[in-house]
């Protein structure tokens, strides 16, 4: 019996400090990532994606931004954007989106590590908030459907971010009428409680990047120049 009971106590001891690691992994998943600067924290958000790497996603529904089958009761955006026109300009937007060039904005600044796609925003001039997203799709090698080609890639949202949802980016070459358009479609709803206080201005910063990112591809797809 003692020689049992020598055997139980370490398995024991593991097991206690496994379920505080648990609950401290939990704890600082709610903790919302700050940084206090007027440039970019990319230093920090290099290592934030680092961190990211072993955390779930958020709870919300899985796979459903590829299948098609949006959420009901979520915040949907479809935006849609012609920004180019003709091969030249879907290879040059396929490898920009590859590279993800349109979410280095003024005011976003996104880093890839593996399967974790990093963002920091900026709020209010000085305040950067960084999040953390896991690749879906990393990139998805273009296809033929019909008349069209397409390309894209598409994420959800981590336990380090102050959403709940999925995000999809893509590029469609539509051969019958030769235009090259650029479509963010996501789903969303506030899973941090600064998200929910704060979650019109959320949605702005939603359509602003929606408006960012198209125009930064009308400039890599060749259409401003």
């Amino acid at each position: 019996l003692r020689h049992g009971r020598r055997r139980r106590l370490p398995r024991r001891k593991l097991s206690r400090h496994s379920a505080s690691m648990v609950q401290a992994i939990n704890f600082m998943t709610w903790l919302l990532p700050i940084r206090m600067q007027l440039s970019p924290p990319l230093d920090a958000l290099r290592s934030f994606a680092q961190q990211a790497r072993s955390v779930e996603l958020s709870a919300h529904p899985h796979g459903r931004i590829e299948s098609g089958d949006l959420p009901k009761g979520w915040y949907v955006s479809n935006v849609r954007r012609v920004v180019g026109h003709g091969a030249a300009a879907y290879e040059d937007g396929r490898a920009a989106l590859r590279r993800l060039d349109c979410m280095q904005l003024p005011w976003l600044k996104a880093s890839v590590d593996d399967s974790v796609l990093a963002i920091c925003s900026r709020q209010l001039w000085f305040l950067w908030v960084l999040n953390a997203n896991k690749f879906t799709r990393r990139f998805e090698e273009p296809v033929s459907c019909g008349a069209c080609r397409v390309c894209f890639v598409s994420w959800g949202t981590s336990r380090m971010h102050v959403l709940a949802g999925e995000e999809k980016l893509q590029l469609e070459w539509d051969q019958s009428t030769d235009e090259v358009i650029f479509s963010i479609l996501s789903f969303s709803r506030p899973r941090h409680p600064l998200s929910v206080m704060t979650y019109p201005f959320v949605l702005v910063q939603q359509r602003r990047f929606a408006r960012d990112a198209g125009a930064a591809m009308e400039k890599l797809c060749g259409l401003q120049r």
